[in-house]
């Protein structure tokens, strides 16, 4: 009666465990499956000691250990089996079925064109590659590059920036915050001197910033206590160095699909910006996209591409109809943010990246310089 009863539940949980215990060892070798049935015995004792104790103070028969523990086993299998499957079902659908696909607008007042390319500042090579592809062939037709480069500002007001923001924002994050999601981070050299129409970058520096941040503090407009720091990258490096290969590309994966989720979420992100409870977001998007208008409105040209984040192209468009309510979306052209088959594609956007360093440098000096014109 006893073999009848547990028969399946010891079936099921030695198969399901078995085999995840062999998927952990090819993942992340024989600690990590040792770690795995420490704990699984650990809280099997703890968790029997507390209902044994139920048992006695309730006057109740005693429980046999090994019944407890194919039990405790098979609840335990049930339950990673049904998280698997969720989180397999997220992670297939998002980055297989429905990935997140960033729009090229192109707009129009009917005497001026703008090209806006909305990016992500990590991204698959492929990505970026496609919008350079984009570009070169708008300059071909004549058309002047606006693009987005926040240059740096005094020691002081960089760490008052990091300060405001609550993160030490360090020159290598977005490299090093790829790494966990098997991707790359913006590189807008790419973009850069192509053709002979202007590269012009329309920005703010951290010390504009900075000071409009002050004033909209001044005016006690919402602003948010001091914080601590969060060293985010240093974080992500310590990660990274406790990871096997086959972990990280795991991790990647499921990354992957959360970056894809959110990256479709413009609602979301809205709504967690205005959670923050700080004026320095309100600088970062909303003056900077009035700045990024007021110049598109007031430049001499009729030809344009610009190239900015996802989240700026609502409120530059609504600045720029403030300013002239022609401006309409004529079209609208999609491009994967996220791919998985990126070995050619990664082979040629290394060699895009090296080609002519001395001008990538003489490019990033100008770029890091106070004016541009």
């Amino acid at each position: 009666m006893y073999i009848n009863i547990y028969t399946r539940k010891i079936i099921i949980s030695y198969l399901f465990l078995w085999g995840f215990s062999f998927t952990l060892y090819y993942i992340s070798w024989f600690e990590r499956v040792l770690n795995l049935w420490g704990v699984l015995i650990f809280y099997s004792v703890i968790l029997f000691l507390i209902y044994a104790l139920w048992k006695f103070l309730h006057g109740r028969e005693q429980a046999h250990f090994f019944l407890f523990f194919i039990s405790f086993l098979y609840k335990v299998s049930a339950s990673l089996a049904f998280l698997l499957i969720i989180v397999g079902w997220f992670t297939v659908y998002h980055n297989e079925l429905r990935p997140a696909k960033f729009p090229l607008y192109t707009l129009s007042n009917g005497e001026r064109t703008l090209q806006f390319q909305t990016v992500s500042h990590i991204a698959s090579p492929s990505f970026y590659l496609t919008i350079r592809n984009a570009i070169i062939a708008a300059k071909k037709e004549g058309a002047v590059l606006f693009f987005e480069w926040v240059r740096p500002g005094s020691e002081e007001n960089m760490e008052a920036f990091n300060n405001a923001l609550g993160v030490n924002f360090s020159e290598n994050l977005y490299e090093n915050f790829s790494r966990l999601y098997g991707v790359v981070a913006q590189d807008n050299l790419l973009f850069l001197g192509h053709w002979e129409t202007p590269d012009i970058n329309v920005d703010m520096d951290i010390d504009t910033i900075i000071e409009l941040y002050k004033v909209k503090k001044w005016e006690g407009s919402g602003t948010a206590p001091e914080r601590e720091i969060i060293q985010v990258e240093d974080e992500i490096l310590a990660l990274l160095s406790v990871l096997t290969p086959r972990e990280l590309s795991v991790l990647q994966y499921i990354n992957q699909s959360f970056l894809n989720f959110f990256m479709k979420q413009e609602g979301l992100q809205a709504y967690l910006l205005e959670q923050t409870g700080t004026d320095i977001f309100s600088v970062i998007l909303w003056e900077r996209d009035a700045y990024i208008a007021t110049f598109i409105h007031e430049s001499e040209y009729d030809n344009m591409f610009a190239l900015y984040g996802k989240l700026h192209f609502e409120w530059v468009l609504r600045e720029l109809r403030l300013h002239d309510m022609k401006w309409e979306i004529q079209s609208v052209v999609y491009t994967q943010v996220i791919e998985r088959s990126q070995g050619e594609i990664l082979e040629q956007y290394m060699q895009v990246q090296n080609i002519n360093l001395q001008e990538r440098e003489r490019l990033l000096r100008h770029i890091q310089s106070s004016s541009w014109d």
